[in-house]
C-alpha cells in the first residue's frame, strides 16, 4: 500500500502525527516485552511505553495479572 505524503508544516519541517494510547494487557507465561511489543506494534511506530498500573492475577504470580501500558505512538 503506498502512503500518502506526511503534510509539511509552515517552517518546512515535516509533521509527525503522534497518539497516546493506553493498552490493558493480561499477563501470559514467557517474556513480557515479547506480550507488550506485540500489543503496541500492531497500532503504529512505538516511540514510548510505561506499564502505569498492575492488577495481581488469581494465583499470585505473574501469569494472569493485568497490565495497563501507556504509549506514545507514532502514526
Amino acid at each position: 500500500m503506498v502512503q500518502p505524503p506526511m503534510p509539511v508544516a509552515a517552517d518546512g519541517h515535516r509533521a509527525i502525527a503522534l497518539e497516546a494510547v493506553e493498552l490493558e494487557l493480561v499477563r501470559r507465561p514467557g517474556p513480557l516485552l515479547a506480550q507488550i511489543q506485540a500489543g503496541l506494534g500492531a497500532q503504529g511506530r512505538v516511540l514510548r511505553w510505561a506499564i502505569t498500573a498492575v492488577e495481581p492475577g488469581a494465583g499470585g504470580g505473574p501469569e494472569g495479572s493485568r497490565l495497563r501500558i501507556e504509549a506514545v505512538l507514532q502514526r
